[in-house]
């Protein structure tokens, strides 16, 4: 136990989440733990797709056989990008899902493969062979990418917001109606709606973006604190001689990780549901009308003499 403790091993709750420079020179001292990891997410994360998408890749040449995925993984990643298209994103996006997907996969796909990355206990195996121990971590933890997410997320959805809304989408700030009021009410009502929208706007530019920020950063913080903090009780319970206490910890500590494996891939997901949901505020609601002139059943509603015609087999009886 003293090796472990020597080596560095031994897990520090705080260390773990902190960020620490890989090498002790100066000139090198910008690459750190986080943002080592985050490549390494990115290099891991664009070979699994590559070889997903190769796995997916229809041969029209073997006919219908050609359209099935042809590996066990393949198949597993094709289950999440569809259930994330069309079950999470297409009810908010509808027919602008197609041209904001891809951002939202790779989004949700950088997220996950971090938090996963941060499970693995890589400083402390470094640290039984020599190694620095201080290689691996969370970057999803560190409050610089987690900001830089959200600010990137931020300008996807001001972005669309004007490019599929134009002036409509500066326009629905502004929430106050002037016309047709009384002249000298009329500055009273510039200056509310000035504030409403300021406050829009500000909700839309930062709040928003900090919301994202502050709960994927506190819930990978939150989740690895508890785990490495239950470690280190198993440890020094091991190593004091209470063998009891040391197993029940390290149960305890299990029992944690599989809910830190829900949680990285539910923080991930959340991350790019809510990004979703702050696109489709910016874009226009076109779909609101597409039922506009039809009942419940689809029926075409016209003009009749009692206003609106019921459907077929349901007219209402006309006096005489």
């Amino acid at each position: 136990m003293s090796l472990l403790i020597a080596a560095g091993a031994v897990p520090d709750p705080q260390s773990h989440i902190e960020r620490h420079a890989i090498f002790h020179s100066e000139s090198l001292s910008w690459l750190n733990n986080h943002l080592l990891m985050s490549v390494v997410a990115c290099s891991i994360g664009l070979l699994v797709l590559m070889f997903v998408a190769r796995s997916m890749q229809p041969r029209k040449s073997e006919g219908a056989k050609g359209y099935v995925t042809r590996s066990r993984l393949g198949g597993f990643f094709e289950l999440i990008l569809v259930y994330l298209r069309d079950e999470t994103v297409k009810p908010l996006l509808h027919q602008k899902t197609d041209k904001y997907i891809g951002f939202l996969w790779s989004i949700f796909f950088f997220v996950l493969f971090g938090n996963l990355l941060g499970m693995i206990p890589i400083g402390a195996v470094s640290g039984l062979f020599g190694g620095s121990s201080h290689i691996g971590g969370t970057f999803t933890g560190n409050i610089n990418f987690t900001l830089a997410l959200a600010v990137i997320a931020c300008l996807v959805w001001l972005v669309a917001g004007l490019k599929e809304g134009g002036m409509g989408y500066i326009k629905h700030y502004w929430v106050i109606p002037l016309k047709g009021q009384p002249l000298w009410l009329l500055p009273l009502l510039v200056l509310i709606g000035i504030g409403i929208a300021g406050l829009e706007l500000l909700g839309n530019v930062v709040i928003k973006p900090f919301a994202l920020c502050v709960r994927l950063l506190a819930n990978m913080m939150a989740g690895h604190l508890v785990l490495g903090s239950i470690l280190l009780m198993s440890v020094l319970a091991f190593d004091a001689g209470s063998y009891v206490g040391a197993g029940i910890s390290f149960l305890g500590a299990l029992a944690i990780s599989f809910l830190e494996l829900f949680v990285a891939f539910l923080q991930a997901y959340i991350f790019m549901f809510l990004t979703a949901i702050f696109i489709s505020l910016g874009l226009p609601h076109e779909h609101d009308h597409e039922h506009e002139g039809h009942d419940a059943h689809g029926h075409d509603l016209v003009d009749g003499p009692h206003g609106m015609n019921p459907p077929p087999g349901m007219e209402l009886p006309v006096s005489s």
